[in-house]
């Protein structure tokens, strides 16, 4: 069913600035819930009757008009609990891995 009026509203809640401390209690109940890895859905994509998925609706947009984006960023960037958390697990996992030490000759 089409409900225009209904997608909007979403739309309009999903840029008000009050997302930005909806997503910062978002990834902070991630990280005390013992979430140590984090993928946010979209990075950017136009709102429409199937979601604002994007924390961003376009690569330029403005940082003060993207809340939730701005939220993510002020969070990992101020050290998140996340942050924390990831760096060790990715610095293990690239140390166990036997990087060649050249490039493999091409197969003919």
């Amino acid at each position: 069913m089409e409900d225009q009026a209904l997608t909007d509203v979403l739309i309009a809640a999903n840029r008000d600035p009050r997302m930005y401390n909806r997503y910062l209690e978002y990834v902070a109940m991630l990280a005390t819930n013992g979430v140590a890895l984090f993928n946010n859905f979209t990075y950017t994509g136009l709102p429409s009757k199937y979601g604002s998925w994007g924390t961003l609706e376009y690569m330029d947009q403005p940082i003060t008009e993207a809340p939730k984006y701005r939220a993510l960023m002020t969070y990992f960037l101020s050290g998140g609990i996340l942050w924390p958390r990831i760096l060790p697990l990715v610095l293990e996992s690239l140390s166990s891995r036997s990087i060649p030490r050249q490039a493999p000759s091409p197969s003919t």
